[in-house]
């Protein structure tokens, strides 16, 4: 029974549960952005839920004899339904809000296996834990959610390259000889000795054309 809950009616709310975490985030606007075309993301992921429903199924019973095995068996258990999993939650994110292809969302999932089974199998084992896991079975989907809500915020917050379209070189003023934003070079002491020695010079060769 919690096995049929947990691949059947889950699903049905997880989605949901997943969206209301990015909103209490503040990233409302990342939904917003996903909004339209809701018919062909329906499809796509009815389709493939049921896929991975499916599929998870197969998983959980060819690897159920692994737990005969101590520690061992336990721990490849965990990790390779750990993947399945964080797979199945993540692929809302992917499919309805990232938009992307059901394949690239699998070959990243792939590319990023250690951090999915790292995530994933910590999952499962708290989902094994008697009458705790229908508690941990939504925890697991707001700690995904959270997850990628450091992922977005990451990707918003890192620095954009420059456009280098326009010149970036400085613009002459009117009226001066100066470059925009150029500041002057400041005077020393003995700019203004040698301005005072050519004041003198001017003054005492204007005096001597004076007394001539």
């Amino acid at each position: 029974m919690i096995l049929l809950f947990y691949l059947i009616i889950l699903p049905i709310y997880q989605d949901g549960l997943f969206d209301r975490v990015l909103k209490l985030r503040g990233l409302r606007h990342v939904l917003d952005k996903s909004s339209g075309n809701d018919m062909a993301k329906c499809c796509r992921g009815v389709h493939f839920g049921l896929l991975l429903v499916f599929l998870q199924i197969v998983v959980l019973i060819v690897t159920l004899p692994l737990n005969l095995i101590p520690i061992l068996g336990q721990i490849l258990y965990a990790g390779i339904n750990g993947w399945l999993l964080t797979f199945g939650i993540r692929f809302h994110y992917d499919s309805d809000i990232r938009n992307i292809p059901v394949g690239q969302s699998r070959r990243e999932a792939w590319k990023r296996r250690s951090e999915f089974v790292g995530f994933g199998s910590m999952a499962v084992m708290l989902e094994m834990i008697p009458i705790a896991n229908l508690f941990f079975m939504w925890t697991n989907i707001v700690g995904c959610a959270l997850w990628v809500a450091d992922e977005i915020e990451k990707q918003e917050q890192a620095p954009r390259p420059i456009s280098q379209g326009g010149s970036t070189g400085p613009r002459s003023t009117s009226g001066s000889g100066l470059s925009a934003g150029s500041s002057a070079a400041p005077v020393t002491l003995r700019d203004q000795q040698r301005l005072q020695q050519q004041q003198q010079g001017l003054y005492s060769s204007f005096m001597s054309k004076g007394k001539k």
